[in-house]
């Protein structure tokens, strides 16, 4: 948070994204969620030309080592007021066929599968048919419309 403090946003995100990129090379993980997380408190790279490339390569890793994403709902209630990822992200991971699953980062029982619904539209939206569901550590993919209800 020192980094925010001083207005430093781009070395912020810079450092996310490499922390991203390390954890996705890492082999440990089936899914990396919050993939957009520094924007939580509505803050923006200053120069976003300069991450745009630390996130394509992110979701070039994601769709070369086969691991999903997570779609949390949790950002529509923070200052953001914004999913994780964004809708711009969301669209280049669907057409990188990268796989992914929906949380709603519940800290409650009441809060488990808060806003699926309108999360499975906005996934339409984006570009994906499909959801992860995963079974031994691999991806199974189900039809997104096997989940309407």
């Amino acid at each position: 948070m020192h980094k925010w403090d001083q207005g430093n946003n781009d070395a912020v995100f810079e450092e996310y994204w490499r922390n991203i990129h390390a954890a996705i090379k890492s082999g440990l993980f089936d899914i990396i969620g919050h993939l957009d997380l520094p924007k939580k408190f509505a803050k923006t790279p200053k120069h976003p030309d300069k991450i745009a490339p630390l996130v394509d390569e992110a979701i070039e890793l994601l769709a070369s080592l086969k691991i999903a994403t997570e779609f949390n709902t949790a950002g529509w209630y923070k200052p953001v007021q914004e999913q994780y990822p964004s809708m711009d992200i969301l669209r280049k991971l669907a057409r990188a066929g990268v796989g992914i699953v929906i949380g709603s980062d519940a800290h409650h029982p009441d809060l488990v599968g808060r806003d699926f619904i309108r999360a499975l539209s906005l996934l339409k939206e984006a570009g994906f048919d499909e959801l992860c569901e995963f079974s031994k550590r691999k991806c199974v993919r189900i039809p997104l419309n096997n989940h309407e209800k």
